[in-house]
């Protein structure tokens, strides 16, 4: 079985969609059957010297088609890229079998960003697309759920993750200092709730006595302008002593800056299965989440961390204030949680699904 994914990747700047779509790329490449195949067609202006990966920019018509042709199952990680036109409208001339994984694009919330432009392609270019496709990619109950094509033929599978051996450490001293509860993302304000998580630290640290015993850190890149945006909402609020800007982190760096919070939020609005939260429990950091995030079920389940949905952000902190012990019980939640998202289990059951889609009748 020759499988081809198909995306637009930023090597440069990596996001979510990259760290996500590299992730499944690399590991089906490791577990694969041996007479499997695994490519990646990138079609953004930037390379990657890495086999197996394609670059749109340096194919013509003749080889785009061989390509296409030579595939048993294409995946299209993402819709609202008008490159993808192209691609498939070779795959529906070559009878190719398609699966579309939307990375919570296809969500009611993903779906108001941008409403017009999005309308507009709809009618123009996806409704057949989405329609035509062999099955949807969904990453999460959840975000099936949410998703205005939830009837179409799909599955449930999530994102994965690396396991690492180095892990968060909760040393006695530094109970002794002030905690930091931190996020780490793309600064994308809207979709990741981020006016949000400002608007519960101001009622935090305007109401709770313990304001004094908590930084809140904010990694991650700008995006479309939002790291000012940031600023003046930070500004407004008069959090300056509290919040810290700490800009992008990549690689190590990153893990780095995981291992250096103590406890970790995501506020989104709306996701398909954020990465960064897998990586933060990967280490064995506990995390606060909002339902958009799509990940409260596990969250509860294994008693990782605390949903917003639950109990409010003040008790959250005040709860660990009065019992810090807690944190390294939920760390070591965290880190049995995390085994079912491992990039061996995630890989085989996707590489399954693909030969059920690409052998049915």
């Amino acid at each position: 079985m020759r499988i081809l994914h198909v995306a637009c990747l930023h090597f440069n700047y990596p996001n979510g969609l990259t760290n996500a779509v590299l992730g499944h790329f690399n590991s089906q490449i490791k577990y694969k059957e041996i007479n499997d195949e695994v490519y990646l067609l990138n079609v953004s202006q930037e390379r990657i010297n890495r086999q197996n990966v394609i670059h749109l920019v340096d194919l013509n018509n003749s080889d785009l088609e061989n390509i296409i042709k030579e595939s048993d199952i294409v995946i299209f990680h993402g819709v609202f890229y008008t490159y993808y036109m192209k691609i498939y409208r070779l795959v529906k001339k070559h009878r190719i079998k398609y699966v579309i994984v939307p990375h919570s694009a296809l969500t009611r919330q993903g779906l108001s960003k941008s409403r017009i432009k999005k309308y507009l392609f709809f009618i123009i270019f996806l409704n057949r697309f989405i329609k035509n496709s062999s099955a949807i990619h969904f990453l999460s109950q959840q975000e099936k759920m949410d998703s205005i094509f939830n009837d179409h033929n799909n599955f449930v599978i999530p994102n994965g993750v690396k396991i690492p051996t180095e892990l968060k450490v909760y040393k006695n001293n530094k109970h002794d200092n002030p905690l930091i509860v931190g996020f780490v993302g793309r600064l994308d304000i809207f979709q990741k709730g981020l006016d949000l998580l400002l608007d519960l630290i101001k009622d935090f640290v305007s109401n709770s006595n313990y304001k004094n015993q908590f930084k809140f850190y904010i990694y991650g890149p700008d995006y479309r302008g939002n790291m000012e945006k940031m600023i003046k909402l930070i500004n407004e609020r008069n959090l300056n002593e509290y919040v810290k800007l700490k800009g992008p982190v990549y690689d190590n760096e990153k893990y780095d800056a995981y291992r250096n919070i103590d406890v970790f939020i995501h506020t989104s609005r709306f996701e398909g299965l954020p990465m960064s939260i897998l990586e933060a429990l990967s280490v064995g950091l506990p995390c606060i989440v909002t339902k958009g995030t799509n990940f409260e079920e596990s969250i509860r389940q294994y008693n990782a961390g605390w949903c917003l949905s639950d109990m409010n952000f003040q008790d959250i902190l005040e709860e660990i204030c009065l019992n810090k012990e807690i944190l390294v019980e939920k760390s070591n939640n965290a880190r049995n949680m995390i085994k079912k998202y491992s990039w061996q289990s995630i890989s085989s059951n996707l590489l399954n699904t693909y030969k059920n889609i690409v052998y049915k009748n």
